[in-house]
């Protein structure tokens, strides 16, 4: 890890974003205290594809996918059912 003073990162910018491109991590000190931490950008995940892109059952399958980490915080979807009909 390198450690730069403020005035000197900035006098550097260009170089510490090399750096930090190619993996490094910098933290930039002010008065001697670390003030600021420079750290490459996670990598992006592949687009997904567009759902108006998917055929039908592609469509359903991602529907699956994110239904399984729905929740209704504890509450059973047979109490909110029967407390609707009251």
């Amino acid at each position: 890890m390198v450690t730069i003073g403020a005035a000197e990162a900035l006098s550097k910018l260009a170089d510490l974003l090399d750096r930090v491109e190619a993996g490094e991590e910098v933290t930039i000190t002010r008065d001697g205290k670390p003030i600021a931490r420079l750290t490459p950008a996670p990598k992006e995940a592949p687009a997904e594809k567009a759902i108006e892109e998917m055929s039908p059952e592609e469509a359903f399958q991602e529907l699956l996918k994110l239904r399984e980490h729905m929740t209704l915080g504890g509450i059973d979807w047979r109490d909110l059912r029967d407390e609707g009909r009251r």
